[in-house]
């Protein structure tokens, strides 16, 4: 635990780094209260807040240390909870630069948020800008050297954040590569990706490199490649069996890379699931999912199963089903289907673990400002009250104070430049 006193916490062993917020950087402090900044076995890039209500009973005793000139001494005491009712709340925050959609976000290492490209209003996006969560304030930053949508970003180890592949036309895509350093507010080019490649995804591995999967370039790809930081460099890796995009990535607690659904060769919607090793470098199949979907959200749960939601497949249209996939089994199982049905949308982890939901395109095709939370506790979905501004294909951020920032967006024709905000107000 980052501070004064090198001390250690009982809680998880395996859980999902991903569905945590990182510590600020500066200090190593959480500013959500009920969270310590803790350097988990699991998580190897940065520190991450961890919640206190998850390292006391039933988890394990609550423990006091005390310094002696010979050893720590562990004492065992008891506690009490105090419970609280939490309250969903929606505020509109500072408006982007730009109207945005299919750009990307990306918490950075001292807490304020990147957003890059995507498609404007009337042309692809080169520019690139910053929200301060202290402030509320968005500032422009250094632009990309190719304007692009539909491409990715990824926090490195380093802090520097890689951004790969994208568009600037319809049929024009890209397999250039490129790195922006926070600490200077520039861009710099580096190693090109093998494939030109949309709609792909990458996943920061637990030993720094990024896979990019998949994605489409005038037809879905099955082809993988790595990128490793300490060289600017791509190599290929062993391709996926499913040629798929509009699917999901999920980088499980036991460091193996789940894959599932999109849509296939044939416009076929997939319901098929494969897992990546990085270890051998190598994809096996795993069981299917109950349904076929395609721009749908998988979400790892803190307790290191997946949650996946929504999307669309050609039987149903856009769907409302939900079902969770269990690694230490292998086994898919339903839960409570969404209250809305809805593709293109967003799903967040909250510090409490339960999965904000946002957005999206639902069954009539109309835009949704609708929002729910899932509770894994239950299995239920509740509704809670909606966002200002209807949007898909948006983008939401966890940001280290524990809100979600929900940017920009499709409210077609319109591409928002909007911003708001999801807090849980707790009460006792």
């Amino acid at each position: 635990m980052p501070g004064t006193i090198e001390a250690g916490i009982c809680g998880f062993k395996h859980l999902a780094c991903s569905g945590f917020v990182p510590c600020a950087s500066s200090n190593n402090v959480c500013y959500e209260a009920g969270h310590i900044c803790v350097h988990h076995p699991i998580c190897h890039t940065h520190p991450i807040c961890y919640p206190l209500s998850m390292a006391g009973e039933p988890f394990c005793p609550t423990i006091t240390m005390t310094n002696t000139t010979t050893k720590p001494t562990l004492i065992t005491t008891t506690t009490s909870a105090t419970t609280t009712t939490s309250q969903p709340e929606w505020s509109v925050t500072g408006n982007m630069t730009n109207g945005r959609v299919w750009h990307t976000a990306s918490v950075l290492l001292n807490g304020k948020v990147l957003v890059t490209g995507g498609f404007g209003n009337r042309s692809y996006l080169n520019s690139a800008e910053l929200y301060d969560p202290s402030t509320g304030i968005w500032t422009t930053t250094g632009s990309m050297s190719n304007a692009r949508s539909d491409h990715t970003a990824s926090l490195l180890s380093n802090g520097k954040v890689l951004v790969s592949g994208g568009r600037y036309g319809n049929l024009d895509y890209l397999k250039s590569a490129e790195l922006y350093d926070p600490s200077t507010g520039t861009w710099t080019t580096t190693g090109s990706m093998i494939n030109e490649r949309i709609w792909h995804i990458a996943s920061v591995l637990s030993n720094g490199k990024v896979l990019v999967s998949g994605g489409s370039r005038n037809g879905a790809l099955n082809s993988a490649e790595l990128y490793d930081p300490s060289t600017g460099t791509w190599t290929t890796t062993s391709s996926m069996i499913d040629r798929r995009f509009g699917y999901t990535v999920s980088v499980l607690s036991n460091e193996k890379v789940l894959v599932t659904g999109g849509r296939s060769v044939g416009n076929i919607i997939l319901n098929s699931v494969e897992l990546y090793d990085p270890s051998t470098g190598i994809w096996t199949t795993t069981s299917n999912m109950t349904n076929a979907r395609h721009f749908h959200t998988a979400s790892v749960l803190l307790n290191g199963e997946v949650l996946v939601t929504g999307g669309w497949s050609a039987s149903t249209g856009y769907s409302n089903s939900a079902e969770l996939y269990d690694p230490s089994k292998d086994i898919w199982t339903t839960t409570s289907n969404m209250n809305i049905a809805r593709g293109y949308h967003t799903a967040s982890v909250l510090s409490n673990g339960k999965v904000l939901v946002t957005g999206g395109v639902n069954r009539n095709s109309d835009y949704a400002n609708s929002a729910e939370l899932y509770d894994p506790l239950t299995g239920t979905w509740t509704t809670i009250s909606s966002m200002t501004d209807a949007r898909y294909s948006h983008k939401a951020s966890i940001v280290l104070n524990g809100k979600v920032l929900v940017t920009g967006g499709y409210n077609y024709p319109i591409a928002l430049n909007s911003a708001e905000l999801y807090e849980l107000f707790h009460t006792n």
